[in-house]
């Protein structure tokens, strides 16, 4: 079973025809992201395109990424646990306007529609 990785309004899908290959979900200023999984993190840092990202590995293959956080507060190989805060959500990237979180869901290398497995 699934943590949510924040409560909020889904305002853009999973669409693999497009390469978007999570959600997108409306945040309030300071919103927390939480990890969906117990996992380790595989990577935290900045990127120009989508602002502060947080890469969580977990059993079964699975690997779940969160990015546009205005801040982190895990580094890598650090344990996590489901519910755990990982960072804000925030408006940081290229062309973010509003706060959001972008989430994905990868297993095994194939991304994964969010919705099919999380309550948002």
């Amino acid at each position: 079973h699934f943590y949510s990785p924040m409560r909020g309004l889904l305002v853009d899908g999973f669409d693999a025809n497009t390469q978007h290959y999570g959600v997108d979900i409306a945040a309030t200023n300071d919103q927390n992201v939480c990890a969906v999984l117990d996992g380790t993190v595989l990577m935290s840092g900045y990127t120009a395109t989508h602002g502060y990202v947080i890469m969580v590995q977990h059993v079964g293959n699975l690997v779940t990424v969160y990015k546009h956080l205005s801040s982190v507060f895990k580094s890598e190989s650090t344990k996590v646990k489901a519910g755990e805060v990982l960072g804000i959500a925030g408006k940081q990237g290229e062309k973010t306007k509003q706060p959001y979180l972008h989430f994905e869901l990868w297993h095994k290398g194939t991304a994964l529609d969010p919705r099919q497995y999380i309550s948002f």
